[in-house]
């Protein structure tokens, strides 16, 4: 709540406004009000004051309302309102009373709310418009910054020409404008700019030219904040040149810096260079605890939000309290009289309050708009380091399937050479096996001979001649033969000799086949490692189990991936009384699928938390929305998504629960309590989201009314499409009755009989999807 003195100061303005009938007195007490809520961070009352001022000043002087829409416009800012602060800065430029200094601001803001809002084409148009009026104020410096931010919203619109050719003239301009500058501060902005523009144009050497200028500028001023943050800008432009130890050792030290000074957002930054520099070194574990610390000090982050907007709401709630006091103590003091001198005095007191006030307002929307340029610098050097790490991993693919191609043809060629060799061995086997056949016979007709020869000892001298003569002729016969024999034999050796030559080539290409084995084996072992460590990423994503057991109380989680990381992810969060609680199946599993439930998540963070959506069918199309922008699916063919439900859960009294559903593609199952067991089904639309859908077919809200201890249940399609070993499914009709036959029975005991029922159906059977199934007592 305000400090003692601010609650003072209101008091007795309130009792001045109550007392007076002067609209003009009136307006001045509205303004200091707001100016005393909006410095103690009330900005919803502030808000309220500066309105109630701006109604009586339309009626008074329509064109002196500039300095209450430029409060209107920061309090809505404070509270993440972005189209509300777009319509005060629009209004406030329809004056036609500001000079080219004020407009140039105004629309720096205007483009960057339109951003938030996820209007490119507004902030597009606000920031040409901005070019527009630089041009004619000669105001060079802020418009070298303008060209380099319209180059990085077309550059994220999809408008690739365009990007290039604002980067182009934003360069050629501040070449020009670098040898006039003499103010080192105007000098430093000029080359954080130019080292920006190089970095999109890919002239990394340029790019570091220029940060390490800027860098000499804020050394020498000693401004530890902008030190850190040049050298995270020098950090990413060589982790997207490729130059890995550079970006880690000037991380590293941008990181100790922020330490230092306590600057979080910068060390948020370093954190997640350092954790996409290691892993590209494949140095898993220190990536993996860089990771692992950008996510703890980015829930950090998320936390002091979180319990500042808390202690906002608390603070309205105690001011609207103290204020209500204050008007009944009005009422009771009505009656006494004030003395005019007195109330000259305080009037011209407060009115140098106010002006003090508004030059403190004014301050801070320089400081916050600085800020906001700074981290739109850094989050554009990131968008590069992080499209450059996934081209480097597609490439790894690439080559990976080469490697195995080259493999399996090693394995054809040896096996073709192997069944060469048995044949060669067969033939030489059947030519020794005749040989010998030969040799038998040849010594069969010799035994033959000398049975004759001993059998006809005493016939006549002619018989005599006669074997001789055959004797003779057997002799050559048995010469030709063994000329053939000795031929033969020549043959042999040489097909052994080439049987010797095939073997060496086979030893030689089994050594070849053994160094790509074990390359392949390393790189397998990297791909595991990366796989690891997208692993803990995930789970770091996925709600832990203190927030399910604070905003869930009663539920199980049936969490199965199908590899080592899902395609599958749920997302829970509480926003004032709603919880919001997401069930999602995205396109695809392992690797592809959980690349988009990072996706998904971050998109659900920037919706939920940050946009404040609660409604279910507005988060579908905002998310619907986000996802065709995030993978630009206007432009590529890319058609990835996912399908899911988003269930908002509030109490209506103890007894009980209002539950809003929509689901793309996806149903809500529920059991109401105290009735029949009977499973009730809320369908979704035939929706997905992501990719080209039917224009026709719209997202639409159910609302349901739930007592207490009524079940709901939500899931992927993973758990009833899972076959056994006779390709029969799991089944939506399984699942229903297993849940109405052991609805009476806590969810851990439901949980484990779905379980059991689907290992006993999938023995012997690989699991086919990632399976995620969630039940929730209300």
């Amino acid at each position: 709540m305000p400090t003692c003195f601010a609650q003072q100061e209101i008091e007795k303005l309130l009792m001045k406004l109550d007392a007076t009938t002067k609209t003009e007195e009136k307006l001045a007490f509205y303004k200091q009000i707001a100016f005393y809520y909006q410095n103690d961070k009330a900005y919803l009352k502030a808000i309220e004051y500066f309105q109630k001022a701006d109604d009586l000043q339309k009626g008074i002087d329509i064109g002196k309302r500039q300095d209450i829409l430029k409060a209107l416009a920061y309090n809505y800012i404070q509270l993440s309102r972005p189209t509300a602060a777009i319509n005060s800065l629009e209004e406030l430029l329809r004056l036609n009373n500001l000079d080219n200094q004020q407009k140039n601001n105004i629309y720096t803001q205007l483009a960057l709310l339109a951003k938030q809002a996820n209007d490119y084409s507004k902030a597009i148009h606000y920031t040409q418009t901005q070019i527009a009026h630089l041009e004619n104020s000669k105001n060079n410096l802020e418009l070298v910054q303008a060209y380099n931010n319209l180059g990085v919203l077309y550059q994220e619109n999809g408008s690739t020409t365009e990007a290039m050719n604002s980067f182009q003239k934003g360069l050629n301009l501040g070449l020009q404008l670098e040898q006039t500058l003499k103010e080192l501060s105007q000098k430093a902005t000029l080359y954080l700019n130019l080292g920006t523009t190089f970095t999109h144009l890919g002239d990394f050497q340029s790019a570091k030219y220029n940060f390490i200028k800027a860098l000499e500028i804020w050394e020498k001023q000693k401004n530890a904040h902008k030190i850190a943050q040049v050298r995270n800008y020098l950090a990413a432009n060589f982790y997207v040149a490729g130059n890995n130890s550079d970006a880690i050792s000037y991380a590293q030290q941008a990181a100790e810096l922020a330490r230092l000074n306590n600057d979080e957002e910068t060390l948020l930054v370093s954190y997640q260079i350092l954790a996409m520099a290691y892993q590209v070194e494949g140095e898993i574990v220190q990536s993996q605890q860089y990771q692992n610390q950008s996510n703890q000090l980015a829930e950090k982050i998320r936390e002091q939000k979180r319990k500042t907007e808390q202690e906002q709401s608390a603070k309205q709630l105690e001011i609207e309290k103290k204020e209500s006091e204050i008007r009944s103590l009005i009422s009771e003091r009505e009656k006494q009289a004030m003395s005019l001198a007195q109330a000259e005095l305080e009037r011209q007191k407060q009115e140098k309050e106010l002006a003090l006030l508004k030059r403190e307002q004014e301050l801070q929307q320089a400081q916050l708009k600085a800020q906001e340029l700074e981290k739109e610098r850094i989050r554009q050097l990131l968008v590069i380091a992080q499209q450059q790490a996934r081209s480097a991993e597609q490439a790894r693919e690439v080559e990976k399937q080469t490697l195995l191609a080259e493999k399996e043809r090693i394995e054809r060629e040896k096996a073709n050479a192997q069944m060469e060799k048995e044949k060669t061995a067969r033939q030489l086997a059947e030519s020794q096996k005749q040989q010998q056949e030969k040799q038998l016979e040849q010594e069969q007709q010799m035994r033959q001979f000398g049975y004759i020869v001993l059998g006809l000892i005493g016939i006549t001298l002619i018989v005599m001649i006669i074997s001789f003569v055959n004797a003779r002729k057997t002799a050559k016969r048995l010469a030709k033969q063994n000329k053939i024999i000795e031929e033969q034999s020549i043959e042999i050796q040489s097909q052994n000799e080439e049987l010797f030559q095939n073997q060496e080539e086979i030893l030689a290409q089994r050594d070849a086949i053994a160094d790509k084995n074990l390359e392949l084996e390393n790189r397998n072992r990297f791909i595991q490692k990366s796989i690891g460590a997208a692993l803990n990423i995930q789970q770091a994503i996925l709600p832990y189990k203190e927030k399910l057991d604070e905003l869930l109380k009663d539920y199980f989680i049936i969490y199965r991936p199908k590899d080592v990381v899902s395609g599958d992810f749920y997302w829970l969060n509480k926003i004032g009384e709603k919880t919001i609680l997401v069930v999602a199946d995205c396109t695809g599993h392992s690797v592809q699928g959980a690349f988009m439930t990072l996706i998904g998540n971050t998109l659900l963070d920037k919706i939920v938390r940050v946009w404040d959506i609660t409604n279910p069918t507005q988060i579908l199309n905002r998310l619907h929305e986000e996802i065709a922008i995030v993978l630009r699916q206007d432009d590529t063919k890319n058609d990835d998504g996912m399908d899911l439900v988003v269930i908002c859960m509030e109490k209506e009294s103890e007894d009980n629960t209002k539950i809003i559903f929509s689901g793309a593609k996806s149903n809500l199952y529920y059991i109401i309590a105290s009735h029949e067991p009977s499973v009730q089904i809320l369908k979704g639309t035939r929706k997905s989201i992501g990719g080209k859908q039917n224009p026709n077919k719209v997202f639409e809200n159910h609302e349901i009314i739930l007592p207490k201890n009524s079940l709901i249940y939500a899931g992927s399609d993973g758990l009833q499409d899972q076959n056994n070993t006779e390709r029969v499914r799991f089944g939506e009709k399984q699942i229903i009755q297993i849940l109405e036959e052991n609805c009476h029975l806590p969810l851990a005991a439901q949980k484990q009989i779905l379980e059991n029922t689907l290992d006993a159906h999938m023995k012997d059977v690989e699991q086919r999807d990632d399976i995620l199934w969630i039940g929730v007592r209300v």
